[in-house]
């Protein structure tokens, strides 16, 4: 089924319920629940497809009539008895007609046969079978829009013993002015049979014959509509007719489209500008007001309507594409005037058309193949079309070309294009491609390029042909594959996957050219993604930005760069989208994947349940009972004989808290040993007894385990909604009794996730609202319904994240223990727990292949981390590296942007496997994938084990070693503490600790003690700051006094609701005062604030105070 996408997100939800599809469009006008969707008997594509009906291709079906023969009816052009139960279909980019023999309940496709083959249908459109037996049938025409006069209506007989003549009627002119003399033709009428046939003519309309020449002519004085009928009749009295229309006193408008020229070039989303000229007989001067430009998305043969607009002149915005990157797609602009008409005669409309290519054309989508005069090719003349394996995309490519072979685009304008780019490849001697206009022999030569071999059919190349005034008149553009002189004659020589044409085209404003990049656009939830643009316009106008972070609800940044933190897992697209002064607009998206947290902790709303009480700060109970309780680190809830389930309720012990705004997840680990029917446990989102959803394990047998389901349902006002998707199918008995299930709300909508090991979790199919729960609550719920045994389900724990009642966790570590805490080390890169652990007082890393330096990144794993705290620090371990003995093996303290941002300061071994172990410390930073200098480091180290430190302020870091952890060292250059810059991770860095061994052949253990960080001191003016109430007469005064007691003078800033008052220069050990007079006989308590700003340590620093003062009443 077909993916359900958000629009407004750019979002792709779960997969449509084929049972029951909704249609929540906000466009939508009809049904909103829908009845079952009956599958397709015959599906195919744009091409054949060898394994599912491969006789079909095109992908523009026309769907017709099922035949039924009837006896009763008596007519002569009925189709027989054969054709009874066949239906009819056309496909509308092949022009072919087909039948399907069905099976007696039409079921099942038993045969499939092509039909009409001999007729020449130009793209059939609709059929039925008329009430005389006979197949009607409509044909769009070969146009794009509509009035295309090659179209028509025809009935298709079926003839038996002597067959009717054919006739056809034309004409040499069917409008002008009065008098119109028309000449008309019977070419092409005739009698299949060979008889003899008479020619009547109605010319006028008025039922009576004005000729029986073959080709009369015939002048119409008055104006009007005419229908000029042939009738053809054969000598055994049958009969055909056909005619044509005059319109006589009226000439039809010609529209001719100026600008762009027909063939010219554009880029999906540019401007264009167009000019139109109309002229007509009878109107003389046309208003342009009526002049009709419509937009039309041409996709091979057919096109799809866009936008109008009206007028002579204009600027076209041209729609995205809006289909895949390789089908065969161009643009239309069709114009059209209706005339006034003249009198009698009909108002008549004039047509006028250019086609648009685009800049990449698919060697595929050629229009035309053959060989030139004299090409020396041995197979079959012209290209074949085969899949591509170009690494640089690509879906087909053509090949197999040998000398003289050509293939063309129709139609091509050469105007402002200044090169043509071939995607080339050879395995054979290479060639020549010759670029030529209006014939491949011996048209205008454009350009010409020699191609030399890639070595391979697959490996392609960019060939430029750089053009000097090329033509610009309109047609086909052909390119001629001509061989080296040394290649044998049935050498194959060049593959081309597609063509660029460079330069600005028919394009009058061109859109922005945008790239997006996130950093990072992988991570754990909450996820802060900090995005960066880079556009530009070609014709330099000032750029606006908007963003579409693909959640719901958020916000739009109008910003070149802009941040948004993802707070629920799941993948995301991030679009931003650049308008120019203009109107034009490109985009560029992202994709960003949220993961939810490895480990749950918990603290905030989150709950591993220990103890033997439930902590009722975090949870309360709907209809609470004595059953509930807290034992051995679990909640339980035994599943009660009573149910919420349609209409009323009465389940005791649902135990939840508000569900927090915005997205969130959330998930709880359960067991139950489910056997009966409805006996069930999981999570549930309460607004009341009618309106919730939940996820649950449930039972749905009797005594049996395999009969085991997960459920998703959304109750509203008292109706569950339980469709077939609300249900997995049976688990089966081997599937276990702990089980984890998971809401995900983006804050409008929740689905659901089932798991059996915690880590890897499968989606239900449905997404509901959760509109309609009023004051949500999201929890736990066991039950069983009505007269069912009653279990135990246990929950071990309870997470919700982001979790806004949290609390972080102690930076420090003495990794204690035998876990990691993954609580703390929250922002681990690539970690691998079979390759980390912690034992005896340590964080034991095995090294793994891989490295970070430079540009060429090879994903080493165990990067511990945790994300740092804002402002200055000092980071502190003690590493153990005694077992590193080859090249690059190290381990030691880094803050970590990505792979190619990073600081890092590490012990590391150097020589080569199998020598003696020489032994190095390194400060490194690199911003960019570029490694920065200074690169300070200190060698000829005689121990493996050491104390480091690595410091941060600002964005300067410096780095210090010890060998006792008593007596520290500064990693110098020329004597001097080396400081390294960063300013890529001083804001947005994760710190921790890291070991890897590049290309090591066998891994070795780094050992780590501890790990602490230390924050910078906090710079503080010192003040001492009183404040007092005194009364003076019957007015009350407040006086406020700070007294500076620092080491240097500072500002100091009195503020009171009565008043300000500002003291500079305040010498240490000196004070501020004063005393504000309050105007009243009576104050109440209140409290004054002082600043205090000196600068300390070369940096301004401001601190605040408050001081209380007591109610004074002053009569």
């Amino acid at each position: 089924p077909y993916i359900d996408y958000n629009f407004a997100t750019k979002q792709s939800g779960s997969a449509f319920n084929c049972a029951a599809p909704v249609n929540d469009s906000p466009n939508n006008t009809g049904l909103t629940n829908l009845p079952p969707v009956i599958p397709a008997t015959v599906w195919y594509h744009y091409a054949s497809d060898p394994n599912n009906f491969p006789e079909l291709s095109g992908g523009a079906p026309m769907g017709g009539p099922v035949y039924r023969f009837d006896e009763n009816v008596k007519s002569d052009v009925k189709w027989p008895a054969y054709w009874d139960g066949k239906a009819m279909f056309g496909e509308w980019n092949n022009n072919a007609m087909w039948s399907f023999q069905l099976n007696e309940d039409g079921t099942k496709l038993v045969e499939m046969n092509r039909i009409l083959q001999t007729l020449s249908f130009k793209k059939p459109m609709d059929m039925k079978f008329g009430p005389d037996g006979a197949l009607y049938l409509i044909e769009w025409g070969s146009g794009f829009g509509g009035d295309n006069a090659d179209s028509g209506v025809y009935r298709v007989e079926y003839i038996k013993g002597n067959r009717p003549p054919v006739a056809r009627a034309s004409a040499d002119k069917t409008d002008g002015p009065t008098p119109l003399t028309v000449k008309f033709s019977s070419d092409g009428s005739r009698d299949p049979d060979g008889k003899a046939i008479t020619y009547a003519w109605d010319l006028d309309g008025d039922g009576t014959t004005d000729s029986t020449e073959a080709n009369p002519t015939f002048t119409y004085t008055k104006a009007g509509e005419y229908s000029a009928v042939l009738t053809i009749s054969n000598t055994d009295g049958r009969t055909a007719t056909s005619s044509v229309t005059v319109n006589a006193g009226n000439t039809k408008p010609e529209v001719k489209v100026e600008l762009p020229p027909s063939g010219s070039f554009f880029e999906f989303g540019d401007q264009v500008k167009f000019k139109v000229t109309v002229t007509d007989a009878e109107d003389g001067t046309v208003d342009c007001s009526k002049v009709q430009i419509q937009s039309i998305l041409g996709h091979d043969t057919h096109g799809h309507p866009l936008d109008q607009t009206t007028g002579c002149e204009g600027v076209v915005q041209t729609a995205m594409a809006g289909h895949g990157e390789y089908d065969n797609l161009f643009y239309v602009i069709e114009a059209s005037y209706t005339d006034k008409g003249a009198g009698a005669a009909k108002p008549l409309t004039g047509r006028g058309q250019v086609i648009l290519q685009p800049k990449r054309k698919q060697a595929e989508h050629f229009s035309a193949t053959g060989r030139v005069t004299g090409g020396t090719g041995t197979d079959a003349a012209g290209v074949q079309v085969e899949t591509t394996t170009d690494t640089a995309g690509g879906n087909q490519n053509i090949g197999f070309t040998q000398d003289g072979d050509w293939w063309s685009f129709d139609p091509i304008n050469l105007t402002d294009i200044t090169a043509i780019r071939l995607r080339a490849s050879s395995a054979g001697p290479g060639g020549t491609v010759q670029i030529r206009q209006g014939n491949p022999d011996n048209g205008t030569l454009v350009g010409s390029v020699d191609i030399t071999p890639t070595g391979n059919w697959q490996t392609f190349k960019d060939v430029t042909v750089d053009l000097t005034n090329p033509p610009t008149t309109s047609g086909p553009l052909y390119f001629v594959v001509r061989k080296p002189a040394s290649a044998a004659d049935n050498a194959y020589l060049l593959n081309f996957n597609w063509v660029d044409f460079v330069g600005k085209g028919a394009t009058n404003n061109q859109r922005p050219t945008v790239s997006v990049a996130a950093n990072a656009a992988t991570g754990i939830a909450p996820l802060k993604v900090d995005f960066t643009t880079t556009a530009s316009d070609p014709e330099g106008d000032a750029l606006t930005y908007k963003w579409n972070f693909g959640v719901n609800g958020a916000p739009q940044p109008t910003t070149a760069n802009a941040s948004y933190t993802y707070t629920a897992p799941g993948t995301y697209t991030a679009v931003v989208t650049v308008t120019d002064a203009k109107g034009a607009a490109g985009s560029a998206q992202v994709q960003i994947k949220v993961d939810a947290p490895a480990t749950a902790c918990f603290t905030g709303r989150s709950d591993d349940f220990l103890g033997t009480q439930l902590d009722r700060d975090r949870w309360s109970v709907i209809r609470e009972n004595q059953d509930l309780k807290v034992a051995d680190g679990k909640l339980i809830i035994p599943t009660s004989a009573t149910d919420i389930y349609s209409t009323g309720g009465n389940t005791p012990n649902i135990v939840v808290q508000p569900a927090p705004s915005g997205a969130w997840t959330a998930t709880t680990k359960l067991t139950l040993k489910a056997l009966t029917t409805y006996q069930q446990a999981g999570l549930v989102i309460y607004g009341d007894d009618d309106n919730y959803a939940k996820m649950v394990l449930e039972a749905r047998g009797t005594d049996d385990h395999a009969a085991r389901i997960f459920q998703f349902i959304r109750e509203e006002n008292g109706t569950p909604n339980e469709v077939t998707d609300s249900n997995t199918a049976n688990l089966g008995d081997a599937y276990p009794d702990t089980v984890y299930v998971r809401f995900i709300s983006d804050g409008t909508n929740i689905t659901a996730h089932y798991s059996s090991d915690g880590t890897t979790f499968t989606a239900m199919p449905q997404t509901k609202p959760l509109a309609g729960i009023s004051n949500p609550k999201i929890g736990l719920i066991s039950l069983a319904s009505t007269n069912n045994p009653v279990t135990d389900a246990a929950f071990d724990w309870f997470h919700i994240t982001p979790d806004d009642k949290a609390t972080a966790s102690d930076p420090n570590d003495q990794f204690e223990g035998t876990m990691l805490d993954l609580c703390r080390w929250n922002a681990n890169v690539r970690y691998d727990a079979t390759a980390a652990r912690v034992s005896g007082g340590q964080l034991q890393l095995d090294t793994t292949k891989g490295d970070i330096y430079g540009s060429d990144n090879s994903n080493p794993k165990n990067f511990i981390l945790q994300t740092a705290p804002s402002g200055d620090w000092t980071l502190e371990t003690k590493v153990d590296g005694s077992a590193l003995n080859e090249q690059f093996q190290q381990g030691g303290l880094i803050v970590y942007g990505d792979d190619e941002n990073y600081v890092k300061f590490d012990y590391v071994a150097d020589n080569a496997a199998g020598s003696a172990v020489t032994r190095r410390l390194e400060l490194r930073s690199e911003v960019g994938g570029v490694v920065q200098d200074p690169q300070p480091q200190v060698s000829n180290l005689t121990s493996g084990v050491w104390w480091l430190r690595l410091k941060k302020v600002g964005d300067s870091f410096t780095a210090s070693y010890s060998s006792d952890g008593t007596t520290w060292t500064d990693l110098a250059t020329d004597g001097t503490a080396a400081v390294v810059k960063n300013s890529a991770v001083a804001g947005t860095g994760k710190v921790g600790l890291f070991g890897f061994g590049v290309n090591q052949t066998a891994s070795k253990t780094v050992k780590f003690d501890y790990f602490k960080l230390t924050p910078a001191a906090t710079s503080k003016v010192k003040l001492t700051v009183t404040a007092a109430t005194r009364c003076i007469g019957t007015t009350a005064y407040l006086a406020v006094t700070a007294v500076n007691d620092g080491d240097v003078p500072a500002t100091i800033v009195l503020n009171t609701a009565f008043g300000n008052k500002t003291v500079t220069d305040v010498a240490p050990g000196k004070q501020a005062y004063q005393s504000f007079n309050t105007r009243t006989a009576q104050v109440a308590a209140g409290k004054a604030t002082v600043t205090g700003t000196a600068t300390i340590g070369g940096k301004q620093v401001t601190t605040s105070y408050d001081a209380a003062y007591p109610a004074a009443g002053c009569n």
